[in-house]
């Protein structure tokens, strides 16, 4: 029964003289087991003092009554209540009590006995003796397990205030009750234990038969929930949210209810004002006559008022979701994902153009809008867009683009068909020039005259073919390095012959050293003689007139060390009426000048360069 590895040697007490068992008190010790011998049971009690026996080991031989009175006496000892006995009975004394018998502590041996069997049957004691030890030790470690959770459990429904936690029995009797309870109701414990759950219920509301649905589904279901109003001690009510579960033994029988309560009326009066809100809403866009719609923060549709069902005569709920873009014209479904998408991604407002399938089955065009709906944290949760039918504007537009072509090319034939009789106006001018006598001053005047008005007509129509050539994409730009101080030295000296007839005078400020540009020479000869003959034209007599060109360092530029060059004309001539400035560069737009027109022109030539600029500008790979 006990293993060399135990380091423990129990005591066994011998309270009366037992010979037989005395003498084996070697054999015993070989057996690791101490035996302490006393002489007689008083010598014996007073050795249980000192040495704590692990088992006692008496004798009775009187009757068998003794054997209740004799353990009674052992057990009155407090070190002595759990100490198993072994009673040695004489032999014929007869059946042992059965209260006897029942002690699992306590075993008997009848003499006479095997000398082995006594050491045998403490074997046996200290071996359930050791196993009651443990049992105990592991069913009191469960209680103070179970304690401590139990007064955890309490502990945390004590603490916990912002509902109502307490429990009920079969009938719906308040059996516990948190200090959330007391808060939210306005009952104490001490009122509330005892009575009928009932008791929170509004009378006009609900019965005292609600209470035992609720018990009974919560029983068949294993939980019941429900929201509705309840009543506070005062009687004042709240919007509550109700929780029951069963409450079950070991043996899983339902010995009651647990039941959690949550005010929740705060969470009902922004429910009701948000459906209030999202009425007033709805009634607001089905009255609109544009087309509203909004999305889940994924871009899935999931609303659109009335005008967008009756616009497009699909059915509702027929475009949810993602659904939208098939009654888009084929040709725009993957422009309109594509963009829809980007602006999922970005955040960034959407905005586009498409045709939509009308309820007549015809595609029209429309202009979508939408915007991101942010919270507090600036996290998307929608998305709020528009629809407008653009249609009629798109075909006014496409009829204006029309127009504008037909112009475009009208200009030209018109321009070509003009060209073609200068030669021969030239050529007639050099003749009469060779045919005139030097003295002949009237022929002479005359002939410069109609030299004059050539030359004049062909700068038009030179003008009017750089527009229709701009207009119809048919310029060419030529591109080569240019040193643009030398195209404005040339430039002005071109011009200087004209401003000192009209008695103008021309300055120039320009660097000594050469500034290098990518572009075309000609193109830029022209837009900086543009410039000149309008500020030679609206320049008086006696007036002046700068040029200007300067170097400016740009720290944005791509390239290191690159710069940009300014050129800036400007003169003392009559300006410019703010109210057509933004139209000073469409063609043959000029600033009123009065009946006379005593200025001329037809307006292209700062059209001319604004669009020879944007040309260039394109073509140099600038953003």
């Amino acid at each position: 029964m006990f293993s060399n590895t135990d380091t423990y040697t129990p005591v066994i007490l011998l309270l009366d003289d037992i010979p037989e068992i005395r003498s084996q008190e070697e054999k015993w010790q070989s057996k690791k087991v101490r035996l302490v011998c006393a002489e007689n049971r008083a010598e014996g009690m007073r050795f249980a003092e000192d040495v704590v026996p692990d088992l006692i080991i008496c004798l009775c031989h009187i009757d068998l009554p003794e054997c209740t009175k004799i353990v009674e006496s052992i057990r009155r000892n407090p070190i002595l209540v759990q100490v198993p006995i072994l009673m040695i009975l004489e032999a014929g004394l007869g059946e042992i009590p059965s209260g006897v018998v029942d002690d699992p502590l306590q075993d008997f041996l009848y003499r006479p006995f095997h000398p082995a069997e006594p050491l045998i049957r403490c074997q046996k004691l200290l071996v359930l003796k050791k196993a009651n030890q443990q049992l105990a030790a592991r069913e009191q470690e469960r209680s103070a397990q179970l304690l401590l959770s139990e007064n955890r459990f309490r502990l945390m429904v004590e603490s916990v205030e912002d509902y109502a936690m307490f429990m009920v029995d079969l009938k719906g009797g308040i059996t516990s009750w948190n200090r959330g309870a007391e808060r939210l109701t306005g009952y104490t414990e001490a009122e509330a234990v005892g009575l009928h759950f009932s008791i929170l219920y509004p009378r006009e509301d609900l019965s005292a038969e609600h209470a035992l649905y609720e018990l009974a589904m919560a029983r068949r279901n294993g939980r019941y929930e429900e929201e509705g109003w309840r009543v506070r001690k005062d009687g004042s009510r709240y919007y509550a949210q109700i929780q029951v579960w069963p409450m079950e033994d070991k043996s899983a029988e339902i010995i009651g209810f647990v039941k959690i309560t949550r005010d929740i009326t705060a969470r009902r009066h922004a429910e009701q004002a948000l459906k209030e809100s999202e009425a007033k809403f709805r009634t607001i866009t089905d009255a609109m006559p544009q087309m509203v719609w909004s999305t889940l923060p994924n871009g899935d549709h999931d609303y659109f008022n009335e005008q967008w069902y009756r616009y497009t005569g699909v059915k509702e709920g027929y475009t949810d979701g993602p659904h939208w873009n098939k009654i888009l014209h084929p040709e725009d479904q993957a422009r309109a994902r594509q963009v829809w998408q980007r602006s999922l991604d970005t955040g960034q407002t959407y905005e586009i153009q498409y045709r939509l399938r009308h309820f007549s089955g015809n595609y029209r065009w429309t202009l979508g809008r939408a915007l991101p709906v942010r919270d507090e944290q600036g996290k998307i949760v929608r998305w709020m867009g528009t629809l407008t039918d653009i249609h009629e504007q798109k075909q006014a537009e496409e009829a204006l683009r029309d127009a504008a072509r037909r112009k475009d090319e009208f200009l030209a034939m018109l321009a070509h068909e003009l060209r073609n009789p200068l030669a021969p106006l030239r050529n007639s001018t050099l003749l009469l020039s060779r045919l005139l006598d030097d003295g002949d001053e009237r022929g002479r005047r005359a002939l410069d005259v109609i030299e004059r008005q050539v030359n004049h007509m062909a700068c038009l129509i030179d003008d009017l073919l750089d527009v229709a050539r701009i207009s119809r994409g048919k310029i060419e730009i030529r591109r080569e390095d240019v040193d643009l101080v030398e195209v404005v030295r040339h430039t002005v000296e071109d011009f200087e012959s004209d401003y000192q007839a009209k008695g103008v005078h021309l300055k120039m400020d320009i660097p000594s050293q050469s500034l290098w540009l990518s572009g075309d020479r000609t193109r830029v000869a022209q837009v900086i003689g543009n410039l000149l003959h309008n500020a030679l034209k609206f320049t008086e007599p006696g007036g002046h007139v700068a040029v200007r060109l300067a170097r400016e360092e740009k720290s944005t530029l791509k390239r290191a060390g690159s710069g940009m060059a300014v050129l800036q004309v400007t003169d003392s001539g009559v300006g410019i009426d703010p109210d057509i400035a933004e139209n000073l560069f469409n063609p043959f737009i000029q600033a009123n000048q009065g009946l006379a027109r005593s200025k001329g022109g037809v307006g292209s030539r700062t059209c001319v360069g604004k669009r020879i600029y944007r040309v260039a500008w394109r073509h140099s790979g600038s953003p």
